[in-house]
């Protein structure tokens, strides 16, 4: 599949999470190992930084957050 495409289902899977549609943690492990696979791809990626940084904001975990949108 696709990078690009792949990132617009984890940043879709995020707003499913963030919206409370589907508030399971295997989503956002889901949107998260998306994320992961692109950056084995392409460690550069800025938009899977920008999921994950969103990710861990949504768990609670502000640190964590910032160091992936930094």
């Amino acid at each position: 599949m696709h990078l690009p495409s792949r990132l617009d289902i984890a940043k879709a899977q995020l707003e499913r999470y963030s919206q409370g549609w589907d508030t399971s943690k295997t989503l956002l492990l889901k949107s998260e190992r998306t994320c992961q696979n692109v950056l084995q791809v392409n460690l550069g990626n800025s938009d899977a930084y920008a999921n994950l940084g969103v990710m861990k904001d949504l768990q609670g975990k502000s640190k964590e957050a910032i160091e992936f949108i930094k």
